[in-house]
């Protein structure tokens, strides 16, 4: 039973959230949404929630840090996994399902994906970053970075919290939450490229992140130019598993 947090600023953000929570073929799921932002409208998402089953909607103070949305958030999930979901990438049907075999194979009490796919909307263009990183065990710090999971990807373990909890502060909250894992000497785990993909909006004040676009893309394998990435980079859990690649 997995619980999915998303913390968001992002009004505009709200169909695509909604979206790739319903998509979750996942049985037993919830999803705790927490608004970061004062002029967002709690109300217009309370009632899109209504839509849907398990959803709750929070609302924090925009001086609240990412961080402690997170940790806001974590003690209100009712299930033992807790999925990390950005307001702003793809999901497919299979994520959630892909990241409970993860744990059953591996043991780990963090799991997420070290080689991801990267679809750059403004070029309609696909690629693979950090290839040949997947199906691996991540053990001690020193393997932070030469496995590093996004943190868009991570899931986790409920009840590593509150022994580990995320900083208070707005970027690389994800990468401190898993070093501290990692030191507490807590394994981690990447799986497969498939069913999730990081988006790059062509607006240049979209993302948070530090990493020129350019240099994102230098550093990723070149796919192909297409409007349909979704078919491209979903795989059921079966087919993914059963490659031998544990």
């Amino acid at each position: 039973m997995i619980s999915i947090i998303v913390c968001t600023k992002r009004e505009r953000a709200m169909q695509n959230v909604f979206e790739n929570y319903e998509r979750q073929q996942y049985e037993e799921k919830e999803l705790i949404i927490v608004l970061n932002y004062d002029r967002m409208n709690i109300n217009n998402w309370k009632k899109e929630a209504d839509k849907y089953k398990n959803v709750s909607v929070f609302q924090l103070p925009q001086q609240t840090t990412l961080g402690e949305c997170y940790n806001f958030a974590i003690p209100k999930a009712r299930y033992p996994y807790i999925a990390k979901f950005d307001d702003d990438d793809y999901y497919s049907p299979y994520y959630l399902s892909e990241a409970a075999r993860g744990f059953e194979e591996s043991g780990a009490a963090v799991v997420g994906k070290s080689t991801v796919f990267i679809y750059y909307i403004g070029r309609a263009f696909l690629t693979i970053f950090n290839e040949g990183k997947e199906f691996v065990h991540i053990r001690g710090e020193k393997e932070l970075y030469k496995k590093y999971l996004p943190g868009a990807t991570l899931v986790f373990k409920k009840d590593i919290y509150p022994a580990i909890s995320f900083e208070h502060i707005n970027v690389g909250e994800d990468t401190m939450f898993l070093e501290a894992c990692l030191k507490q000497g807590l394994p981690a785990y990447s799986t497969s490229r498939y069913n999730y993909v990081y988006l790059r909006y062509p607006q240049t004040t979209h993302h948070t992140s530090t990493f020129q676009e350019y240099k994102l893309f230098e550093r990723s394998k070149p796919l192909c130019q297409t409007r349909n990435f979704q078919g491209m980079i979903t795989s059921p859990v079966d087919d993914i598993f059963n490659k031998g690649e544990m």
